[in-house]
């Protein structure tokens, strides 16, 4: 039923058992890494809900066609307004759930991002989640659980979705008629959403200029690297993902575990790199992935890949 979704088998047959009983809950939690196929699932769902045909992957009946085209009258797609569901977004999404279907089965509501709820916004919706028409199903998507207000999680039935396989994603990227060569699977590191970063050239760009500051480690002088990080100014994090990658490649040739390492099409630079961090790669990794865990506000990133990257300096001095 669910062919065309790659990975997930054992969240795609629970589903597949929820279809063919029609026993649903009221509220649907999909949640893990971004880039997994969390949305697509709940469209797929949704079609498979509301389908005049055979139930089955790549259907073509009306139904599915105008939910592929985003205009079916029982599935609706809904996202923050900005940084958060305001009250008013809520309120619409209330009365829209209270109305009856229109030309489907089931009348589908699917909340992206919901991690942006607050308080406030959640406590609107719980009555609608726990006590809505008959044959509505509310899809909750966040890839960011620990900061879902839990009243809203506890309403649903949650399906976790991790990482996918390197095979998956050239799956998804073939079903997307997207070539895409080996060194980007690897380094999508399970995300379609990363695989086709990459395939757009901006992952190449951060990483050419990670690597470049790092092969000229410890003599790069600090105000160059200031200078480079200042380019970024709203992708910081892009750049804090790359430089972990490289370092944590940078490890595993120091390990001799060169098999492993993503970033293979430039092994010879990596190699270069691990010339210089020696046994201290372990060091300079453990203090990115802090950077990582700890980061707050777009401001508060700027600062702390700014002192990382001094700091990564001192890593070699100890």
């Amino acid at each position: 039923m669910f062919t065309n979704i790659h990975g997930h088998t054992e969240v795609t047959t629970y589903l597949t058992s929820l279809v063919n009983t029609g026993n649903f809950p009221s509220a649907l939690f999909f949640h893990g890494p971004s880039g997994v196929g969390k949305r697509t699932l709940a469209l797929e769902l949704a079609k498979r809900m509301n389908c005049r045909r055979e139930r089955q992957a790549f259907c073509v009946c009306p139904s599915c066609k105008k939910i592929d085209q985003s205009n079916h009258m029982d599935v609706l797609v809904f996202q923050p307004d900005g940084n958060t569901f305001k009250i008013d977004q809520v309120r619409s999404i209330i009365e829209e759930a209270d109305r009856y279907r229109m030309e489907g089965d089931w009348r589908v509501f699917i909340l992206e991002d919901v991690h942006l709820f607050n308080a406030k916004s959640a406590d609107a919706l719980l009555k609608t989640l726990e006590e809505g028409r008959e044959n509505t199903l509310f899809i909750l998507i966040s890839n960011l659980k620990e900061a879902v207000v839990s009243t809203l999680t506890s309403r649903c039935l949650e399906f976790y979705m991790g990482l996918l396989t390197d095979e998956d994603v050239r799956n998804v990227l073939s079903d997307l008629q997207v070539p895409a060569s080996e060194s980007t699977i690897r380094l999508s590191e399970g995300s379609v959403e990363r695989a086709l970063y990459f395939l757009q050239g901006a992952g190449f760009e951060v990483r050419r200029d990670m690597l470049d500051i790092l092969g000229g480690w410890p003599s790069t002088q600090d105000h160059l690297i200031i200078s480079k990080i200042n380019q970024y100014e709203d992708r910081m994090d892009e750049l804090l993902d790359a430089l972990y990658v490289i370092l944590t490649d940078v490890c595993l040739v120091h390990s001799g575990s060169v098999g492993n390492v993503r970033n293979r099409d430039v092994l010879d630079q990596i190699s270069k790199i691990e010339q210089v961090f020696r046994r201290k790669c372990f060091d300079a990794v453990s203090l990115v992935q802090d950077v990582r865990s700890r980061v707050g506000s777009s401001v508060a990133l700027d600062h702390h890949v700014k002192m990382l990257l001094l700091a990564l300096k001192d890593v070699l001095r100890t």
